[in-house]
């Protein structure tokens, strides 16, 4: 997602692999045959959306769900996916979301709306 910095990978017979710059896989394939790896860059285009994995944590309560969604439908973010599961025994709740954002600042800012909500005690973005 814009602005992490990328590389691309060739590989044999299905071209050119996109992964971030330090991601373990593309780092372990350098080590093995640096000159395959190749300068990308993000390209043009402020209407691009990626799709991007969210983890929220929280202690479970009523309301939780349609705070969450009131954060993401005010930033105008679309919500591809979504699943909660509760714990009864530790009272938490997991969300797992995919959303739709334009890039890192947009992304961040979420996050940071989602973690100052009642009884949040994380928001992150999964990497996966």
């Amino acid at each position: 997602m814009p602005p992490e910095p990328i590389a691309g990978y060739i590989t044999l017979g299905r071209g050119i692999s996109i992964h971030r710059r330090d991601c373990r896989n593309l780092l372990r394939l350098e080590a093995k045959q640096p000159e395959r790896l190749t300068a990308v860059d993000w390209g043009e285009g402020q209407d691009r959306l990626f799709s991007v994995d969210v983890a929220i944590h929280a202690w479970d309560r009523q309301g939780l769900v349609r705070d969450v969604s009131a954060v993401f439908a005010d930033e105008k973010v679309n919500i591809e996916r979504m699943t909660s599961v509760t714990d009864p025994r530790e009272r938490t709740a997991r969300l797992d979301l995919k959303i739709a954002v334009h890039g890192l600042t947009e992304l961040n800012r979420i996050l940071a709306r989602v973690s100052s909500l009642p009884h949040v005690l994380s928001a992150r973005r999964r990497m996966i």
